[in-house]
């Protein structure tokens, strides 16, 4: 019940935020027609993806958990959107099936980020978009400590690029908030705190200038992009390497 009154009071935080992450990472993009959203989950950002690609056709949300992509097809009916379970190591589409593969949170998830890295990569003829939760992020290491999200540092992500015999284009930080409220870690005094903190600001900025100020506030105050950390744009690589 309280689970539920909090998801309702912080639906338009979230959402501002969701999209602002979704504008910076893609403000300079060119328009897309074909897109794969790799390690989808519920299907969060599915709906942002369409509304900054127009244009776009055909959204394919991929995950390797049946239940998630079942949640993802009930929050989102579009005729655009197309749903499969796989495995990121092994994605059952042709080699240049995409103009974009984009990912969320997914690398500090797999075993073998590189491989998965790698796998992204061969099905995108354009660019390959990564969206890591910054580790040194001080409030990241709450969730790091808590629930073991082994949030990854800067290096640490690079060295997975490095490893999947890949380039950096471009990097960006960003400062975002798209905040899991339905975990409610009443036995972990801190989450409990941030989580009573976090509700009273979600009551007060609701308002998209009341939480780009807020934003503003965090931005000056900790390290950069809270649970957004890198943006990393990938060079075309030659698929016989």
């Amino acid at each position: 019940m309280l689970g539920q009154i909090i998801e309702k009071l912080a639906s338009p935080w979230v959402e501002y935020n969701q999209r602002q992450l979704i504008n910076d990472a893609f403000r300079n993009a060119p328009p897309i027609q074909r897109a794969v959203d790799v390690g989808c989950g519920e299907g969060s950002y599915s709906f942002l993806l369409l509304e900054r690609f127009p244009n776009c056709h055909l959204l394919v949300e991929v995950d390797v958990n049946r239940k998630r992509i079942t949640v993802a097809k009930q929050r989102r009916i579009d005729s655009r959107l197309s749903y499969v379970i796989a495995n990121t190591y092994a994605l059952p589409f042709r080699t240049s099936a995409f103009e974009l593969a984009f990912s969320k949170d997914l690398l500090h998830h797999i075993q073998k980020p590189a491989e998965g890295l790698k796998e992204m990569n061969r099905v995108s003829i354009g660019e390959v978009v990564l969206v890591e939760a910054n580790r040194p992020n001080q409030l990241m290491l709450l969730w790091t400590k808590y629930f073991n999200h082994q949030h990854l540092t800067w290096s640490q992500l690079t060295k997975i690029i490095s490893r999947a015999s890949l380039k950096l284009k471009s990097s960006k930080q960003i400062q975002a908030y798209p905040l899991d409220l339905l975990l409610l870690p009443i036995k972990n005094p801190m989450m409990l705190v941030w989580n009573l903190f976090a509700l009273i600001v979600l009551v007060s900025c609701n308002l998209p200038r009341l939480s780009k100020i807020f934003l503003d506030i965090l931005s000056f105050a900790s390290e950069p992009a809270f649970n957004v950390a890198n943006v990393v744009r990938l060079k075309r690589i030659n698929q016989s390497k």
